[in-house]
């Protein structure tokens, strides 16, 4: 199995990048989150990274984060769910955000995901609410307990700033104060967004 990718970013598009590693170009799916996280083409990212192999097909799904990789693995177990609608899904809504809405039981949001209708959602809700029960400390449960988007946003961020190499200390100042931070409409930010936010402090755009 294939954990990780740590190599130059050669291209990405709508659907996924592809990154080459000592020579062999590796073309990963990716959601949306994790594609808005990418670092320019020409630059060194490191890209989580879940290998399916099927009688008809291999593919190969990219995240941004272990706490997205962790999430489409717990998808990906429900029936009906394969690897582009977990990846739909992902697109949709955050880690964190998707696993509240599991556990909220909310099934008309999770519902409105594309290939996604409401029996899936309600297999999803039945098979995932318990298990998706995890500790504060590893992300998915914390941020879905407290309800704090932000938080998991610049978690988010701060996992893609690891992935580019950035240390512990640059990262925490480039993210400082990244509580007071909202969209046109007065929302926090997605992790997206303060991740440009945090490179433009740290000179990477």
């Amino acid at each position: 199995m294939i954990s990780y990718l740590h190599g130059k970013l050669m291209a990405h598009d709508a659907h996924g990048a592809v990154v080459e590693v000592a020579g062999i170009g590796y073309r990963l799916a990716l959601s949306t989150l994790s594609l808005g996280m990418l670092a320019q083409a020409g630059s060194e990212v490191t890209v989580f990274t879940i290998m399916q192999v099927r009688d008809d097909s291999i593919s190969l799904f990219g995240f941004a984060t272990q706490d997205e990789r962790a999430l489409f693995e717990k998808l990906v177990t429900v029936s009906g769910v394969g690897g582009k609608v977990a990846l739909s899904a992902l697109s949709v809504f955050s880690p964190s955000q998707l696993a509240a809405l599991i556990a909220e039981g909310d099934v008309t949001r999770i519902s409105s995901i594309p290939g996604i209708g409401k029996k899936t959602a309600q297999r999803i809700v039945l098979d995932l609410k318990g298990i998706l029960a995890l500790d504060e400390g590893e992300g998915l449960g914390g941020a879905a307990a407290d309800g704090s988007h932000t938080s998991s946003a610049a978690k988010d961020a701060a996992d893609a700033l690891l992935g580019m190499g950035f240390n512990p200390t640059e990262i925490s100042r480039a993210l400082k104060g990244h509580e007071d931070l909202q969209d046109a409409h007065g929302h926090s930010i997605d992790a997206a967004a303060l991740l440009r936010h945090a490179l433009k402090h740290l000179g990477g755009s």
